[in-house]
């Protein structure tokens, strides 16, 4: 039987029980046995883009001062659910756009990642996965990782050069891992999904599995 995973990106403390793309979540969850992976900012500073608002919502969300978001993030932890790592920042400033990691030498690699397991002490449940924001990695990432006893770094399919030697790397986009996002514009948030994935998990069988899960 074909495994299926939901993934879902930027999950901040924009993101709450009346958004509209959690309660869509809630409902996929009630009409099926999904399990999800949600995909987590540190210090998310996503910023608008004019031309299309995007990430209009999504400014300096930071895990240690929304304590009763954190708080209930960690309280969603469990066979269901996943939170995972997804970057410090979420945002590239020198190029304007959400490859955080792609330009960074090691050093400042290194940086990013000791703020964001600091920061990530707010959600002390929530797995050592990565998944980079913009999906972009550079020659350093891979060992800080793997250094930092992370599990897993999870990338767009056909997307990464890494070699894998001890931290596995899972391939969105392939092998029935579905990837979504919370608030956003573009046709991939949740809520403009879900119809599309009621349709897939009503024609097909699947066990329903988290990204830990495949590791």
């Amino acid at each position: 039987m074909d495994r299926f995973t939901l993934v879902v990106d930027d999950f901040c403390p924009q993101i709450n029980k009346d958004h509209p793309d959690w309660m869509t979540l809630e409902a996929l969850m009630n009409r099926y046995p999904i399990k999800v992976t949600l995909f987590v900012p540190a210090d998310h500073r996503e910023i608008m883009v004019p031309h299309t608002l995007q990430y209009s919502n999504f400014s300096f969300c930071h895990l240690e001062r929304m304590k009763r978001w954190a708080d209930w993030a960690n309280s969603l932890v469990g066979p269901r659910i996943e939170i995972a790592m997804h970057g410090l920042e979420h945002w590239n400033y020198e190029n304007r756009n959400s490859c955080e990691f792609t330009d960074l030498d090691e050093y400042d690699t290194r940086n990013k990642i000791d703020k964001m397991l600091k920061i990530f002490q707010a959600i002390p449940r929530a797995t050592k996965g990565f998944r980079p924001p913009g999906h972009g990695t550079n020659p350093s990432l891979y060992n800080i990782l793997k250094e930092n006893e992370f599990k897993y770094i999870c990338l767009h399919a056909g997307e990464h050069r890494l070699k894998q030697d001890g931290l596995r790397i899972i391939e969105s986009g392939k092998n029935y891992i579905l990837t979504s996002h919370f608030g956003c514009l573009a046709n991939k948030c949740l809520h403009k999904m879900a119809p599309d994935i009621a349709t897939l998990l009503d024609i097909h069988e699947f066990e329903f599995v988290r990204i830990i899960d495949r590791v």
